[in-house]
């Protein structure tokens, strides 16, 4: 390129961006580093993510705010994609197309969709490309530092005649123009990136290094001496070659190196680029993305397992164990032949200085000393530091102190939420208390800095973790086993177990001296030999002088509380709200996890709670004397007992680092399980160390109705807290308390005044909306899929009325009890039935005998109704009527039983007993049934127009839809139809052979055809019924009396009755008949 130009800061005017909106597509390393570059750059950064994306939660702690990708595209002025390359079509297509108005600048980090046409911009928008020439973590670490990482800038569409402008800003913003920026081309840059991956940097050079080391093992020599000179010396080469060049790195090597690499030049791989060149490669790739990406996952795999990877991991464990053994020489470089190229030394350093550790790091002595320590040895040490509330340190400063000790690199990231809400509300539900005094605080904070560090360690590819645990405590097994479980072939450092650590640092005060000599500043010191250990939840004090327990701690040590004797001499009353056992409020302040914890470690502390020898945890104890009074009138005797007598076994595990086992993964689900009742306001009092509490509130709010009609909420009932067995519809169900995630009253309550967080009902958009649009068609593709509906038959949502709006085309019909008479009824008003077959005259005690079954002539449907809720019976196959279609009405048994749509022709039923609220029905029709239906119809009647109009032939019934997907979002999560009918089995049967074995309870529906929705049985009197059902309700057990037109009970036990609810009916039942004999 003739015109070739380095440009830097002067070429640059950050200046432009100052006004505008920037927004980031992608939080991966490229997303991360832009987006935070810019923002310390003094830009307005927003960052775009889809709405179930993990980085969510890592972009709001690092003080970004996120968007989704819509909503960032339509803020933004300049939108910059940084997704992968196989995902930003789509990404585009679906979020940012419709947002790019006239004037937006649209930029990449890769010009692959740009070139391959893969991506085709407006033409009155600008396109720009800013590429760094490192990975994103270099991006971040060099501007952190002061410098930057090289960029590309190119611009493919110039409509403002700033394109090339803007994007220098940018890579401005970024740190590129500190260290070089190349203007180049789309197609340069694609093209030349591509083929430089593919022919050198990881395919080339990777294939040349397999090869020779194949070639070399196959002939018989040592992979010890194989891997040295096929890959381990590449890195000697590599750094000759960026220093000098080819030229340089020629003139440094032996003669007869230089010759042998002259000699043996391979080709120049035009076949390779070509296919780079004419877009082969591009278009196999996108192919293979689309088909789920098997050919590059088994190359993937195949490369990962291969010989010289696992050789490499056998050395350096070899060369580490073998620099311990031989630290006592003096002189390392004795050993070595005269005329070796490296010493033992060298050697040893140039394998462990690229070998990166991440050390959890708190900016104390120790781990300051360590990082230092670590650093001599050759390694590449990344300093972890959490900030897990402490304030006895200035997080700036350790990073400038993890930096001064020769650290790598220094991450300091705020997980205080994270602590409080999934370590240390966890441990106090389950009122963790070790060994009757210690509630745990360091042991709590452990397997969160295990996690994150090998979180971080997968990141940027390190392949060992540090700690500065000491060899005799308990935190050294709390990380490791926290590692090893995360990480399980993970290799640990732990220098305190190191004899040439410790032999050398024997105590406090030869650290405290190695960091004054290497101006580490550190807090310790020899006339204050002790440390600290501080997070929210608590700081505990250890070493020196308090290795006495005889020792009286020292005033002037405590940080969160203050002696009793010098608190206030009056009290302080303290409000506490839970929910489902997790503290929101404070003082009628509700406050995030961390927040609360903060503010009442902030009350207590001034209170003088919960100071102890070497232990400070104002809040914490609080917070345990407070659950405790909740959980004393919300749980019962048992419930309290069973969590008692798990509570010093979860403590024991907490302490001894088995966060991340099955077992505690099981007492933590149960300990979150029972929480579901407490919920309330907790009144305590502070005095002198004290606490009090002086009274509990309850205001456990259980929904046992939704809608009483389709327009809207009528009623909520409030139920306290008594445990009501219901038997009936899922709408009369909601109050049953399952676990959250399951529970569908509680999904409902929470989105009802704010859907999705949104702040509006779904109740309150319109039917035609893009929000209720995406709920009907994702609740059609629930019902499809869980129910297997050919792609043949129509699925529509969701008509006004209940199921017999469907009925009044059928001319041939069943008759099994009151539906299937009302819908013949309604058919008689327009057609000249025939009633194929019924069993009136037993009473509706079974489904008829079919065999034999004449129709009619020209009969084209067979209308059945497949569960008879009145009379208990039930189809459990679907006739075939040879050949004719069969229209089945499955109100009270679709979702409940096994079904292959396939045998129906059309299939309709009510919402009301297992799709969710009444008010609403479903119909699916076969293709073939569509084109019959007459012309002349009203169109209300006529099925094709709510399949023309995707079920939205008028206003449908917003909510009620809402309410069914939720319902088949719960169906799927139990495990499907499947499993709804083995419990529903389940539960029929109980209840069925208490009645079989029964003298004085009867049912009399033939065994065969006996409903799983519906079990009508009689006792010997009326007197005895009314008896039975007076004394069923005092057990709350509703909503049991018969049908008016059968009298007698009825448990109607559709797939929302839980297993308990039947079991608490047939143990009142058989203590019933004990006691009425």
């Amino acid at each position: 390129m003739s015109d070739f130009k380095i440009y830097y800061e002067n070429d640059a005017n950050i200046q432009l961006l100052k006004s505008k909106k920037l927004a980031i597509i992608g939080y991966g390393s490229q997303g991360h580093a832009h987006a935070l570059n810019l923002k310390e750059s003094g830009m307005d950064v927003v960052v775009g993510l889809h709405a179930q994306s993990k980085s969510i939660e890592k972009v709001k702690q690092d003080g970004l705010i996120v968007k989704t990708v819509d909503e960032a595209a339509a803020w933004a002025d300049m939108i910059m994609i940084l997704a992968p390359d196989q995902t930003q079509k789509s990404i585009y297509d679906k979020s940012i197309a419709h947002n790019l108005k006239a004037g937006k600048i649209l930029a990449f980090g890769h010009g692959f969709n740009i070139h391959y046409s893969q991506i085709l911009p407006p033409p009155d928008v600008d396109v720009v490309m800013i590429a760094p020439k490192g990975p994103g973590h270099l991006v971040r670490r060099t501007y952190k530092e002061g410098s930057g990482v090289p960029c590309l800038v190119c611009v493919h569409q110039d409509a403002s005649g700033k394109a090339f402008d803007y994007g220098m800003a940018w890579a401005q913003g970024i740190g590129g123009t500190r260290a070089g920026v190349i203007r180049t081309t789309f197609k340069d840059e694609t093209e030349t990136d591509l083929f430089g991956e593919q022919a050198v940097l990881c395919g080339g050079v990777s294939e040349l290094i397999r090869a020779g080391f194949e070639t070399l093992t196959d002939a018989g020599y040592p992979p010890e001496i194989s891997y040295f000179e096929c890959l381990h010396e590449l890195k000697l080469i590599v750094d000759l070659m960026y220093e000098g060049g080819i030229n340089g790195m020629n003139y440094s090597v032996s003669e007869t190196a230089e010759y042998g690499g002259l000699l043996r030049v391979p080709g120049r791989y035009e076949n390779d680029f070509e296919e780079v060149r004419s877009g082969k490669f591009a278009k196999e790739w996108l192919l293979e993305n689309q088909i789920g990406q098997p050919h590059f996952k088994g190359m993937r795999a195949a490369s990962e397992n291969h010989p010289v990877e696992k050789q490499r991991l056998d050395l350096l464990e070899k060369e580490f164990a073998s620099f311990r053994q031989s630290t006592n020489k003096t002189d390392h470089d004795s050993g070595p032949s005269k005329g070796c190229k490296h010493s033992y030394k060298n050697i040893f350093n140039l394998f462990m200085q690229k070998e990166k550790v991440v050390l959890a790091y708190s900016g104390g002595l120790d781990t300051s000393v360590i990082v230092s320590w670590m650093a001599e040895q050759g390694y590449e040490v990344y300093a972890l530091c959490l900030d897990l509330g402490q304030k006895i340190e200035d997080l700036d400063a350790i990073r400038k102190k993890g930096f001064t000790a020769g650290a790598k690199d220094v991450l300091v990231e705020n997980v205080q939420e994270e602590f409080v809400r999934d370590y240390v509300f966890p441990s106090l539900m389950m009122n963790a208390v070790y060994e009757g005094t210690y509630l745990l605080g360091t042991s709590l904070a452990r397997p969160l800095i295990a996690k994150k560090q090998i979180e971080y360690a997968k990141k940027i590819g390190a392949t060992a973790v540090a700690h500065g645990a000491t060899g005799k405590g308990n935190d050294q097994v709390r990380f490791e086993m926290g590692y090893l479980s995360l990480m399980p072939d993970v290799k640990i450092i732990a220098p305190w177990k190191i004899p040439e650590f410790f032999q050398k640092y024997p105590g406090r005060a030869e650290l405290i001296e190695y960091a004054q000599q290497k101006n580490i500043p550190v807090k310790a010191t020899k006339s204050q030999p002790w440390s600290s250990d501080e997070n929210l939840m608590h700081i505990s004090f250890e070493s020196g002088m308090l290795e006495d327990p005889w020792v009286k701690p020292l005033k002037e040590m405590f940080e969160l509380s203050v002696d009793p004797k010098d608190a206030p001499d009056a009290y302080t009353e303290v409000t506490l709200e839970y929910e489902k056992g997790v503290p929101a409020a404070l003082n009628g302040k509700r406050l995030k996890p961390h927040q609360l914890l903060d503010e009442l470690n902030t009350i207590a502390g001034k209170n003088g709670v919960g100071l102890a020898r070497v232990y400070e945890t104002p809040g914490g104890t609080v917070l345990l004397a407070a659950h405790r009074a909740i959980e004393s009138i919300t749980l019962t005797r048992d419930v309290i007992d069973l969590k008692d007598s798990l509570m010093p076994r979860f403590s024991k595990n907490v302490y001894n680092g088995f966060w991340f086992t099955p077992e505690m993964e099981l007492i933590r689900a149960m300990a979150l399980q029972s929480q579901e009742p407490v919920t309330g306001t907790v009144r305590l009092e502070l005095y002198k160390g004290m606490y009090m509490s002086r009274g509990v509130s309850l205001r456990t709010v259980c929904m046992t109705k939704i809608l009483h009609q389709w327009s809207g909420i009528r009623d909520v009932i409030t139920a306290g807290c008594q445990r009501i067995y219901r038997l009936n519809a899922l709408p009369y169900r909601i109050y049953n308390r399952i676990k959250a995630k399951h529970k569908i009253a509680h999904e409902v309550g929470e989105e009802f005044s704010s859907y999705r967080g949104r702040g509006y009902s779904i109740s309150e958009v319109s039917h035609r909306s893009d929000i209720f649009e995406e709920v009907l068609f994702e609740t059609i593709k629930d019902l499809r899929t869980l129910m297997a509906i050919p792609d043949n038959y129509h699925v529509y949502e969701f008509y006004y009325g209940g199921a017999e709006l469907c009925a009044n085309k059928i001319p041939a019909y069943i008759d099994t009890g009151v539906w299937a008479k009302k819908a013949i009824i309604e058919a008689q008003k327009l057609y000249n039935i025939q009633i194929a077959a019924t069993s009136e005259p037993t009473g509706y005690d079974r489904i008829p005998n079919l065999n034999g079954i004449s129709l009619k002539p020209g009969t084209d449907y067979v209308h059945i109704t497949t569960n008879n809720t009145i009379y208990g019976s039930q189809y459990h196959q679907i006739p075939d009527f040879g050949g004719v279609p069969v229209i089945a009405d499955m109100t009270s048994d679709i979702l409940g039983r096994e079904m292959n749509v396939k045998e129906t022709g059309m299939i309709y039923a009510g919402a009301q007993k297992n799709l969710g609220i009444s008010g609403m029905s479903v119909a699916i029709i076969r293709d073939d049934l569509l084109k019959r239906i007459p012309n002349n119809l009203p169109t209300m009647f006529d099925y094709n127009s709510y399949v023309k109009n995707d079920s939205m032939h008028n206003t449908p019934n917003t909510f009620a839809i809402y309410v069914c997907g939720k319902v088949l979002k719960w169906v799927m999560r139990r495990g499907g139809v499947k499993k709804m009918v083995e419990i529903n089995r389940k539960k029929a049967e109980i209840l069925y052979r208490i009645i079989d074995n029964s003298n004085i309870y009867t049912n009399r529906v033939v065994k065969e055809d006996r409903s799983t929705m519906n079990v009508p049985f009689f006792l010997s009197t009326p007197e005895l019924e009314a008896k039975f059902l007076a004394e069923a309700e005092q057990r709350d057990l509703l909503f049991l009396k018969g049908h008016k037109i059968t009298g007698g009970i009825r448990a109607s036990i559709y797939n929302a009755t839980e297993m308990n609810s039947v079991e608490a009916l047939a143990e009142f039942m058989t203590d019933f008949e004990k006691r009425a004999r």
